[in-house]
């Protein structure tokens, strides 16, 4: 084995030791204290994951241990979503310039929400178990250790590739599921930078910029979404207040989806990846 051959071996099993520990040491963090910053810790580490159990469900597709891993960092993903998306909102809603007794009346009934689910969220992240594992590519072939890579990015590529042809203007939902495609990706893609191109590193760096434009679209959707179910539980004089924001958030938002989508359907990051690999 050469000795590129060799680090690379060394590379992604001490990344994937580091990444396990880091999950579970959010995790712990997590359960004992919900709060945002710990909430977004725990998700970043479990997406930082993603892409290397991705990779060993390709060398090792009957890996129990492994499978149970996956659900795990699935399940917590989907567990804290709202949560997350709540938190999103209260940080929002605390830097609104401005309205006065509407914001203190959002933020106390945002408050009270997050509360709730972050009890929820909780009891149930006491039940979801990471076992470290181990990721055997020692016992592997250096090739088919980067068979498995070069196909999971491609997988992934296509993936991302199909949603964004299948982008439409009146659908946020696809929007979306475009951004999570880009979102891990680009998660990948930093897992890979050990083996990275020039271009495929370029390649990384638009992903991040398009990734931080989408998070930023998603948080205006879900900002005026919350204002809008929220003016229902309002007195008469902030209910129109809040409708009224909602509905300038709302008009913000869609701009952004437009603009967004014009520009997936112009640039297609993915032409670049499909080069970068090499076909």
């Amino acid at each position: 084995m050469s000795s590129s051959d060799t680090d690379l071996m060394m590379a992604l099993c001490g990344s994937h030791r580091e990444r396990v520990r880091a999950l579970r040491d959010a995790l712990d963090h997590c359960r004992g204290n919900n709060g945002e910053p710990a909430v977004h810790a725990l998700r970043l580490a479990a997406r930082h994951l993603q892409p290397l159990l991705d990779i060993q469900k390709r060398l090792s597709p009957g890996d129990e241990k492994a499978r149970r891993l996956r659900k795990a960092v699935r399940r917590i993903i989907d567990l804290t979503n709202d949560l997350r998306d709540l938190q999103t909102h209260v940080l929002r809603l605390a830097a609104m310039p401005g309205k006065g007794e509407l914001r203190r009346a959002l933020l106390d009934m945002a408050a009270k929400e997050e509360a709730r689910q972050r009890r929820r969220v909780g009891r149930k992240l006491e039940r979801i178990v990471v076992k470290p594992g181990k990721f055997r590519c020692e016992a592997l072939r250096t090739k088919a250790v980067r068979a498995a890579m070069k196909a999971t990015c491609e997988a992934s590529r296509a993936r991302m590739q199909r949603r964004i042809a299948r982008l439409d203007d009146q659908d946020p939902a696809g929007l979306h599921r475009v951004r999570v495609a880009v979102k891990r990706h680009r998660y990948l893609l930093v897992v890979l930078d050990m083996q990275a191109a020039r271009e495929q590193r370029t390649l990384a760096a638009s992903l991040e910029r398009m990734q931080h434009r989408l998070g930023d679209w998603h948080d205006a959707r879900m900002f005026a979404e919350r204002l809008q179910a929220a003016a229902a539980s309002l007195a008469p004089r902030q209910r129109a207040r809040c409708v009224k924001l909602a509905r300038e958030e709302s008009t913000a938002a869609q701009a952004m989806q437009r603009r967004l989508i014009a520009q997936l359907r112009h640039e297609r990051p993915t032409r670049q990846s499909h080069r970068a690999h090499g076909h």
